[in-house]
């Protein structure tokens, strides 16, 4: 893991500077973070809280980033399909379409740079019925206007040569559908992020934030300062 001791001192370094921290029953550690003396605050360390401590730490911003568990990713972000998805299916001009399309791509140049393990497997939507192959040519027409532009409608003769174990009477072939290894992917981000000075703050939880304070506090709770740092 990139940058444990360069992050345990930097937790130190803003724990003297800028927390106050006071015993709780159970030698359980209260610390209060005022919100003006750092950039920027991150609550929650799974795939979408380390991809925006990647990008804003490498954007120059002091970056800390605080979770309830003792390591990375152990919720949600631990339990997907690990599928990077082509964009297909959502509403034309969406948020949601615009952005898995750049997204896909951008996942990709990342896990090539940084050695993330993952493969453009491609993945076949089977019409079993004339019917179902009506709502393929619309998923064609959907995905074509968010910009997958290498869909296409395969024969069931296709298919068959394709993949003998499948019966269907049509097939919607998504060549840029893929799979990822997640875990990588967000230790790639972690460490991205250390390298930047971004520090991580683990074994303990946001209780509140008083937004009235001038300057803005957050109160976590956490077990020990030095295990504040995800181990390896």
């Amino acid at each position: 893991m990139y940058g444990i001791s360069r992050s345990i001192n930097r937790v130190l370094e803003l724990s003297n500077r800028s927390f106050t921290k006071f015993k709780q029953p159970g030698a359980r550690k209260v610390s209060s973070l005022h919100l003006g003396s750092v950039d920027t605050v991150i609550v929650g360390a799974g795939v979408v809280g380390l991809a925006c401590a990647q990008k804003l730490s490498s954007a120059g911003r002091e970056v800390i980033v605080l979770e309830s568990a003792g390591a990375i990713g152990t919720e949600t972000s631990s339990r997907n399909s690990e599928v990077i998805h082509a964009g297909i299916y959502y509403p034309k001009d969406s948020l949601k379409a615009r952005f898995c399309v750049e997204g896909r791509d951008m996942l990709y140049s990342y896990c090539l740079e940084r050695g993330v393990d993952h493969k453009r497997i491609g993945k076949l939507i089977v019409a079993t019925s004339d019917k179902q192959r009506v709502t393929l040519e619309e998923l064609l027409a959907k995905g074509a206007a968010n910009g997958v532009s290498d869909l296409r409608l395969i024969s069931d003769d296709e298919l068959r040569e394709l993949e003998p174990e499948i019966s269907g009477v049509a097939a919607l072939m998504s060549p840029s559908t893929g799979i990822i290894d997640s875990h990588g992917l967000m230790v790639a981000y972690q460490g991205d992020a250390e390298l930047m000075e971004a520090c991580f703050a683990g074994a303990g939880g946001v209780l509140h934030v008083k937004l009235e304070a001038e300057p803005p506090v957050m109160e976590a709770c956490f077990a020990l300062v030095l295990e504040a740092c995800f181990s390896q």
